[in-house]
C-alpha cells in the first residue's frame, strides 16, 4: 500500500510506501520548517519515494545549520513553496 500527496499548486506529486514508523522532532530547524512546535517525520527508505515533477519545479538546498552537525537536504516546490521532503545523507 502507498500514500500519494501533492504540493499546493499540483505541480509535484510524491508517492511513498506506507511508513513503518515516525519521529517527532522539536529542533529549531524542524519548528521553522513546519511553522509549529514540531515536525512529524516518517521513517522510510529514501529510494522508495517517487516524485512526479513534469515542470521541473522540485528544488533542494543543504541545511547545515543544525545542532547535530548533520546536513539535511530539504526539498520544496519552487512555485508554491510547499515543503516536500528532507533527507539525511
Amino acid at each position: 500500500m502507498s500514500i500519494t500527496g501533492r504540493c499546493n499548486c499540483s505541480s509535484i506529486n510524491v508517492t511513498i510506501p506506507t511508513p513503518e514508523g515516525s519521529v517527532v522532532c522539536y529542533c529549531t530547524n524542524c519548528q521553522r520548517t513546519s511553522a509549529g512546535l514540531c515536525s512529524i517525520n516518517y521513517i522510510l527508505d529514501t529510494s522508495s519515494a517517487k516524485f512526479d515533477d513534469p515542470k521541473d519545479l522540485l528544488k533542494s538546498y543543504k541545511d547545515s545549520d543544525t545542532k547535530s552537525g548533520n546536513v539535511i537536504t530539504r526539498k520544496f516546490c519552487s512555485n508554491c513553496g510547499w515543503y516536500v521532503d528532507s533527507f539525511f545523507p
